[in-house]
């Protein structure tokens, strides 16, 4: 056996005694408390005393009552007081950003197309125009005038001559129509068209117009018959315009008008100097149609 071991042999006895002695010790210190408990005494038995005037009384002394320690009151019970109960923290609803509602779109009203209707017309250009011909349109004038007959400057007319302007400062866009009136009588007189467009559209029509005068002027002026007739009995015309040589080129307009049900309207151009002269005439050019709403 190593020292070791034989150390630990020694403790081992050694706590064994401890516990021993520390048994036995208990042992005794127990029998000494049992032996200081009282016992219950026996009262004795009640003695038979002589009363005051020397009679044996009945009455017996009776033993002490035992009363009772008083009883210990407990504590009160703590009453708990009311849970509490913690309210649950407050929903939150999310708050949206409003929708947005998008600004109405502005409708806009398309501005109506309106067709410039040159194709339309038949030689708005006035060429190939020669003996009182003129290609694609059709002419009317006035004549009460027979040679050798009354003469009255104001009111004497006669069928003027139609043909090509021959005279490069009378052009107005290339060719043109020019208007002669007979030597000191004067004119009236009408060139018109008729054309088919859509029933109920609006139709214009307009010109290029000049004039050379040797005494006053040449009214011109453009009109639409919106029934389409022969002629231009009833057209309707736009401003009359005094022209001469000292003024530029203008443009005769006619009145929009609707086009009847047919869908035929008549184009018209007129002219007619305001006084009777050695020379008087009237000039066309590009006629122009426009169809539209």
């Amino acid at each position: 056996m190593t020292r070791g071991q034989q150390l630990v042999l020694v403790v081992m006895v050694l706590l064994l005694l401890g516990v021993t002695v520390l048994l036995a010790y208990t042992l005794i210190a127990t029998d000494d408390v049992a032996s200081t408990v009282p016992t219950l005494a026996v009262f004795p038995a009640a003695v038979e005393q002589p009363d005051v005037v020397g009679q044996a009384s009945d009455a017996s002394v009776a033993p002490p009552t035992w009363t009772p320690e008083a009883t210990r009151t407990p504590l009160p019970t703590d009453t708990p007081g009311p849970t509490h109960t913690a309210a649950p923290p407050p929903t939150i609803t999310p708050t949206f950003l409003p929708t947005f509602t998008p600004r109405p779109t502005e409708l806009v009203t398309p501005t109506p197309t309106v067709v410039t209707a040159t194709t339309m017309l038949e030689n708005p250009g006035f060429t190939g125009i020669g003996a009182d011909n003129i290609p694609g349109w059709s002419w009317w004038a006035e004549d009460n005038f027979e040679p050798g007959g009354d003469y009255n400057p104001d009111r004497s007319f006669d069928t003027p001559l139609f043909k090509q302007a021959d005279d490069p400062a009378r052009f107005i866009s290339g060719p043109t129509l020019q208007i002669d009136a007979v030597q000191h009588l004067k004119f009236k007189t009408h060139v018109y068209q008729s054309v088919v467009v859509s029933p109920n559209q609006n139709v214009g029509f307009q010109a290029r117009a000049g004039a050379y005068s040797d005494t006053g002027s040449v009214m011109v002026a453009a009109g639409i018959d919106p029934t389409g007739g022969e002629g231009c009995g009833n057209a309707r015309w736009g401003e009359i315009l005094y022209l001469d040589q000292g003024q530029a080129v203008q443009n005769v307009v006619a009145p929009t008008v609707v086009a009847g049900a047919s869908g035929r309207v008549t184009v018209c151009l007129y002219a007619e100097p305001l006084y009777a002269a050695v020379s008087n005439a009237a000039f066309f050019d590009d006629a122009v149609l426009t169809v539209g709403p």
